[in-house]
């Protein structure tokens, strides 16, 4: 019998959280109503949620709810970073990578909770409602006054809670936000957003964020057909994972839906890896977060043993100033679906539904007033003979969105007038423009971004 199939006949408790207000001393919870999915106050999601030492019966992502098929047996953050750990500040940068979940026979959990017993899984059930007057005696403003969506859960934990062997911390406190609705229109999307926080007195650079995943695809029991391929949607950012052996296992997906502070330099990474172990040394796991590659579709094609990581960067983290801490907010949906064309579709719908501020539908619940400017990537780019420019406004400002050519030379105003917050969508025709890389600038007070995009006839 092999490790995994040990793993999956050991017995644990699962707390299962039912009341509607915030909970304290929830180490684990599911969360879900068309698909579940299990996650700890670690930082980790899927069947190691529960413990190292899984039962059968549980399961860590399953969708649709009931069929006992299971998705993921673990996954979770990473983040990684150059730092100066010398004690003079005058030393080397130093490659540093923490993670929550690093495969099922690696090390795990060097992000680990507080001692408080606030330092656990706290729930909220209905959508846009206020948070219980206990919450704000321990999370403070680190989290918005109204609830996102039917189900919300939250945590917090951090990389210097207690030492770790053969661990040296970025000092980053991450608070864990996840959110699902009871609504067909947001069917298997279950987003999750993390803020990051610089807790210590070191600038971090070339900072990486990703996820890992574990797949396990197939009906929750032993033996099984582990065998899957893996693959990339540019279109909406997600990498995922199917079982193209066992007709009962649908495929799941994880969807990069929000970057920090967006910018033209941003790397993203697809890495899959068939191996038990993930790198042991951290600069070998900052290595496979920096890559930038993204690796060949549906690769390899089949295999008993898939990972793969998701990644973003780079970014930096300010040291304290004062009482000032630097701040990251990033955020994944995990995604599932009945076939690989409905998970892209749902993939892009987690994209809309957070962008919305998790406004379902035009019809149904305003956004929330968006919490940053923003202005996003064109989609299609490169295009002909259209492209849709969106972009956020979180205050009332005057507004502009022009396009210029590579001279500088502005060659459209799609935008010049006040705009109220919201999240809005502008079309760009380049009727009469000819081919070739093209700049379109938002500026809102003082708020200014550029955008590359590539028309081509």
């Amino acid at each position: 019998m092999n490790t995994r199939s040990v793993l999956s006949c050991m017995l644990v408790l699962l707390f299962l959280s039912t009341t509607a207000n915030a909970q304290p001393n929830v180490r684990r919870a599911k969360q879900g109503y068309s698909m579940r999915v299990c996650f700890d106050n670690k930082g980790v999601f899927g069947k190691m949620a529960y413990s190292n030492n899984p039962h059968i019966d549980s399961i860590g992502v399953e969708y649709p709810i009931g069929n006992r098929v299971d998705h993921v047996w673990g996954a979770g953050l990473w983040v990684g970073g150059k730092l100066d750990t010398s004690s003079s500040g005058n030393g080397p940068q130093v490659a540093l990578v923490s993670t929550a979940y690093e495969g099922w026979a690696g090390p795990m959990n060097e992000f680990l909770p507080g001692s408080s017993a606030a330092d656990t899984i706290w729930r909220i059930v209905g959508r846009n409602i206020s948070h219980p007057p206990e919450w704000y005696q321990y999370w403070g403003n680190a989290i918005g006054d109204r609830t996102f969506s039917d189900n919300d859960h939250y945590c917090t934990y951090s990389d210097f809670v207690q030492p770790v062997a053969d661990h040296t911390p970025l000092h980053l406190k991450v608070v864990q936000s996840s959110f699902v609705w009871n609504d067909p229109y947001a069917e298997a999307i279950h987003i999750m957003k993390y803020k990051l926080i610089n807790m210590g007195n070191k600038r971090i650079d070339s900072a990486y964020i990703g996820m890992f995943v574990d797949p396990q695809l197939g009906p929750n029991r032993i033996p099984y057909t582990p065998y899957y391929q893996t693959g990339f949607f540019p279109q909406s950012t997600t990498a995922y994972a199917r079982n193209y052996v066992d007709p009962g296992a649908t495929p799941v997906g994880v969807t990069l839906l929000k970057t920090p502070r967006p910018t033209d330099s941003l790397r993203i990474a697809w890495r899959t890896s068939s191996s038990a172990m993930s790198p042991v040394e951290d600069r070998s796991r900052y290595a496979v977060l920096a890559s930038g590659r993204i690796d060949p579709e549906e690769f390899p094609p089949l295999s008993p043993e898939m990972r793969f990581l998701l990644s973003v960067g780079p970014f930096t983290l300010q040291p304290i100033t004062g009482s000032t801490h630097d701040t990251l907010v990033c955020a994944f949906a995990v995604v599932s679906a009945p076939d690989m064309q409905t998970l892209n579709v749902r993939a892009l719908r987690a994209k809309s539904i957070y962008e919305s501020g998790g406004a379902l539908s035009v019809d149904q619940n305003r956004p929330a007033q968006p919490e940053e400017f923003a202005l996003r990537q064109n989609y299609p780019n490169p295009f002909n003979p259209t492209t849709v420019i969106r972009f956020t406004i979180s205050s009332s400002q005057f507004t502009t969105l022009k396009v210029f050519d590579v001279l500088g030379r502005e060659v459209a105003t799609l935008v010049n007038e006040v705009k109220q917050p919201g999240e809005y969508t502008q079309p760009f025709d380049p009727a009469g423009l000819p081919s070739g890389v093209y700049f379109y600038r938002l500026t809102a007070g003082s708020f200014t971004e550029t955008r590359r995009m590539l028309l081509l006839r």
